[in-house]
């Protein structure tokens, strides 16, 4: 006879809850930004790499009118911006 494993919702829960402890274990290790500089730093490296990324994606779509290589910097600066603020609010 085949024993069924034990899909309680305690299990389930007490698997889950092991699972995310380890998670947070791993998030301890985040780099934490402290100061201005590393913000700033961030902003511009996002920056470049939507000048790089984005701008390249609408240069290749022919979308030359709305300068793609601005429109790339300022999507890139904006994310950049949203991640150095929304990511804490996860850690």
């Amino acid at each position: 006879m085949r024993m069924r494993p034990d899909t309680s919702d305690d299990n389930v829960l007490t698997t889950l809850s092991w699972r995310l402890r380890a998670l947070c274990r791993n998030l301890e290790k985040v780099m934490v930004i402290n100061n201005d500089f590393e913000l700033v730093y961030l902003v511009i490296a996002f920056a470049f790499l939507g000048v790089i990324l984005l701008g390249s994606l609408l240069v290749t779509l022919h979308l030359d009118r709305w300068h793609p290589k601005l429109i790339g910097a300022l999507v890139g600066a904006l994310l950049g911006v949203v991640l150095i603020e929304t990511v804490p609010m996860f850690t």
